[in-house]
């Protein structure tokens, strides 16, 4: 009788700055909450959500608001954009 190991697979998620594929616990959650876009670290919120690395490189990238709206697919504006690329920046300290 052959003894079968079963192998838990982990979720990935795609980064939306590098494209690069991760475990889902290493990554950044941005939600989507009743039209504004907000940083979910513990990935809670409801809503769309995306992706980022906690790699520096990703973090510190400014983000797209083309890019964020069409893959929120809702209007995110320049403001939204700025404030949640500066909480990315604060909430990091390395």
């Amino acid at each position: 009788m052959a003894i079968l190991t079963s192998v838990k697979k982990l979720p990935q998620r795609t980064c939306i700055v590098c494209r690069g594929k991760n475990p889902k616990e290493t990554m950044i959650r941005l939600a989507s909450v009743e039209g504004e876009v907000k940083l979910d670290l513990e990935a809670r919120l409801d809503g769309r959500g995306i992706y980022i690395c906690s790699s520096k490189g990703c973090r510190l990238t400014e983000l797209d608001a083309g890019k964020l709206s069409y893959s929120l697919k809702t209007t995110v504006t320049k403001d939204n954009t700025a404030s949640i690329t500066e909480q990315l920046r604060t909430s990091f300290k390395e």
